[in-house]
């Protein structure tokens, strides 16, 4: 069962009242803050060709001192990236990708870092984003010398999907929703065990159908305690022989600055790979916050031109008090729960900008199911206040109210014919 956003909150009262499930997250916490780093490197912008990106990979020493291929970012000049990594010994390799085949080949500028340093999450939450600033980046120089054989560098879209290459192999699989991944236990890790939810299962982007560039991407990014099998019934609405779903898996207790810079990478990557098309998101309830602040990365990283379309359903753009409530009362607080809350860090960032003028905005609020938990007009789980926050009003291109409970907006026949109007 998927639990919304005010429901959620409430649900957390409850969960205060059990010591084992605030002491799991405790400790789940705790182990995050002791046994997670982040890594933050870059390329110099005197040997990168502006014209091309790079790309930036990680690897990591199994138990033989062998590099194996943890993860990889592209990278532009003078432009930062972060890994976000457990203990070990890691190497950064970078190398010139000039016909952008995801390849590296002899003739192509490399570099080579082999003593990585590691930084410890503050409390926690190594995506906050004043402290990724104040760190101390990797900066590497690409040179004429060629990669030693060990470092197999194949990151094309048929190695990345057909091997295991990738850790977790969560990137690019084609999967379906009925995956034990998306199911209602690991939802419920995502919120109160996310150090275990990264290391078993750990941030993913999914297709359900083989990867074919001739289709416009299309991201599905869900709410708080939820996964991408919300999306069941909304996408049998959509084209899939026009659109390539991508659905973003991520655990719900994690800062949604961290969750947000992974949904940015996405999209840079993504971009890259099918050069034919913009692309269009489509998120739901805390989706909604989550995707708005990976667009402003783009924002700062000067590439928004990818989006075409920005569609939000049922999202708390003002935050929520009962995220307040769980700041303001409880011994232990996943980070999330910190941006949720209406005058957070993470609310006020996404909306020093406005979006950019290209990307259609539509914004569809819900007010059905009015719970009397609530003292405000809501949809069960979310106010209408914060739904129509001004500042995600002003952005919009067109708002809809729908009468539909906060879950039942994907299904409602209103909502599937404004989105087939936008899609089609």
């Amino acid at each position: 069962m998927v639990l919304s956003t005010k429901v959620f909150f409430i649900y957390i009262g409850i969960c205060m009242l059990s010591a084992c499930s605030m002491l799991l997250l405790e400790e789940e916490l705790d182990q995050a803050k002791n046994n997670q780093y982040i890594i933050k490197a870059n390329i110099s912008a005197d040997s990168i060709d502006a014209s091309n990106n790079s790309i930036l990979s990680l690897f990591k020493k199994d138990t033989d001192g062998k590099p194996q291929f943890f993860a990889y970012r592209l990278v532009e000049r003078d432009q930062n990236v972060y890994f976000v990594v457990p203990k070990g010994d890691y190497q950064l390799v970078a190398f010139e990708d000039k016909n952008q085949d995801y390849k590296y080949q002899l003739g192509e500028r490399t570099a080579l870092q082999k003593d990585v340093a590691l930084e410890l999450f503050p409390d926690g939450n190594a995506a906050d984003s004043d402290y990724a600033l104040l760190l101390k980046g990797i900066q590497l120089d690409l040179t004429d010398q060629n990669l030693a054989s060990s470092y197999k560098l194949d990151l094309a879209i048929e190695a990345v999907a057909a091997t295991s290459s990738l850790p977790k192999r969560n990137y690019l699989e084609v999967i379906s929703l009925a995956d034990l991944r998306f199911n209602a236990a690991n939802s419920h890790k995502g919120m109160w065990e996310p150090y275990s939810f990264s290391k078993e299962i750990g941030y993913g982007f999914y297709l359900l159908s083989e990867w074919d560039s001739n289709k416009a991407p299309l991201f599905l990014v869900h709410g708080i305690n939820s996964s991408p099998a919300i999306w069941g019934d909304f996408i049998k609405n959509i084209d899939q022989e026009k659109y390539q779903i991508i659905l973003y898996h991520y655990p719900s207790a994690e800062s949604l600055s961290m969750t947000a810079y992974y949904l940015g990478e996405a999209f840079i990557d993504i971009s890259q790979r099918n050069r034919k098309h913009k692309f269009t998101i489509i998120a739901h309830s805390m989706g909604g916050l989550v995707s708005r602040g990976a667009i402003q990365f783009l924002v700062y990283k000067n590439r928004p031109n990818m989006i075409e379309k920005f569609i939000t359903l049922s999202t708390p753009w003002g935050g929520d008090e009962a995220a307040q409530f769980a700041v303001d009362t409880s011994p232990v607080i996943a980070p999330v729960w910190k941006d949720l809350t209406p005058n957070s860090h993470y609310l006020k960032r996404i909306y020093e900008q406005p979006l950019p003028q290209d990307i259609e905005h539509i914004l569809l609020s819900s007010f059905a199911g009015n719970t009397l938990i609530i003292p405000e007009k809501n949809d069960g789980a979310v106010t209408l206040k914060s739904q129509l926050r001004y500042e995600a009003q002003s952005d919009a291109d067109k708002v809809y109210l729908i009468d539909a409970t906060h879950v039942g907006i994907l299904t409602d026949p209103f909502t599937q014919q404004v989105i087939r109007g936008l899609l089609d």
